[in-house]
């Protein structure tokens, strides 16, 4: 659509329907467009979609009237508003890059940081649209470019403080892919104009993504960010710089509401190592951005945490750590699958199971325990550092 006919869109009686039946179901509106002579149903369905869709991932631009939002899946595949903001505050500077601008919501949030950025975005119709509702969200030192990202950095004569990245994760046949070399573009491909245009460049990557690999082909890795939001690894940030030489950092950033809790070590120093111990009162499961940060063993050690088994990635203490990164929970016994301690320790008709370092997955548990999902009892079916295979069952501890 060009903007002309997008803007001819925009009129007061389509935006009033928009706010009107924005939670209507989206189907049904378009099955009795016919009932609505005055107004665009097919624009103001796809808008209604996209607001739904954006309600909770991006507040401010569902809050802001008049904003236009592109199809459903740019919203999808943008970041959410919390982890814009998240790495928008990493960075400051005078000018900066975003050469896959997309819906344009990390390019807004680097603004704030920085006195101009360049947004810059293959597709017409989603630079129309950042062009457009950068006017309504009154954004001024955002330069909109509609082009291959690429060429537009490649022809600059600027140098800039940071140059970002956020590669499309998809073949030619719309099919996910894992591997930097996969991504378009190939990162790996254009390492050297990143860094003559800038001496630090910033590449957000799917969670799917092998940490260690990923650090060996860049190279000049400088920071590693695993960003989670409510308890959901979301994306990586890989921070480059060209001068660095030193050992990368890892940090686990774990993002609630406005607020956010961290941890970090050097990434050589994640093999720390954990005393083995059998349960004792307190039982631990790291979160989730720990984990695949590989920074669990690192942030026990800290706490002075117990390990239940080498491969189990549960930990055990004899006094509750407040404020634990993670889940804790009261151990109210160990037994095993035998029929005997069942009749004796599971009195209950639900549980929620969870599998680490066990044999059975947890359907196989559930058919041999009887047990339904749900409930205020959780059970790990766990390995402990003696090859017992066992069941913790636990109280979880809320906080």
């Amino acid at each position: 659509m060009q903007g002309a006919e997008k803007e001819k869109n925009m009129t007061e009686a389509n935006w009033q329907f928009v706010y009107e039946h924005e939670n209507d179901d989206v189907t049904q509106l378009l099955l009795k467009k016919k009932q609505y002579p005055k107004v665009d149903v097919i624009w103001c369905a796809r808008q209604i979609e996209a607001r739904q869709k954006a309600k909770k991932k991006l507040p401010t631009w569902y809050g802001t009237k008049k904003i236009v939002f592109p199809a459903r899946v740019s919203i999808e595949q943008s970041s959410s508003e919390a982890t814009a903001m998240f790495k928008a505050s990493l960075f400051k500077g005078e000018r900066m890059i975003d050469i896959t601008g997309g819906f344009g919501v990390d390019a807004a949030r680097f603004t704030k940081n920085f006195k101009k950025v360049t947004y810059c975005e293959q597709m017409a119709e989603l630079a129309e649209t950042v062009a457009l509702n950068k006017e309504v969200l009154g954004i001024e030192n955002l330069e909109v470019c509609q082009g291959n990202g690429l060429d537009i950095l490649q022809n600059s004569r600027e140098k800039y403080d940071l140059v970002y990245l956020d590669p499309a994760r998809r073949d030619a046949g719309n099919r996910k892919v894992v591997l930097l070399e996969d991504y378009q573009p190939n990162v790996l491909q254009y390492l050297d104009l990143f860094f003559e245009k800038a001496d630090e460049v910033l590449i957000k990557t799917s969670p799917m993504l092998d940490v260690p690999q990923a650090i060996k082909q860049l190279k000049k890795v400088r920071h590693v960010w695993v960003v989670s939001v409510q308890n959901e690894v979301k994306e990586l940030l890989f921070t480059l710089h060209k001068y660095q030489d030193q050992q990368a950092q890892i940090t686990a950033a774990m993002l609630y509401g406005k607020g956010v809790s961290t941890f970090s070590s050097p990434f050589d120093r994640l093999r720390t190592a954990v005393d083995l111990h059998l349960p004792l009162k307190f039982l631990y499961e790291p979160h989730p951005a720990l984990l695949k940060a590989a920074l669990q063993n690192a942030y026990a050690g800290k706490l002075n945490l117990y390990k239940l088994h080498a491969n189990s990635h549960l930990y055990t203490s004899d006094r509750l750590i407040s404020g634990f990164y993670g889940r804790a929970f009261h151990v109210e016994s160990v037994f095993s699958l035998n029929k005997k301690d069942l009749k004796k320790h599971l009195t209950e008709s639900k549980a929620n199971i969870t599998v680490r370092n066990f044999p059975l997955n947890v359907a196989a548990i559930r058919k041999k325990t009887g047990l339904k999902e749900g409930g205020e009892v959780y059970i790990f079916a766990t390995t402990l550092h003696n090859d017992q295979k066992v069941l913790l069952k636990c109280k979880k501890i809320d906080g």
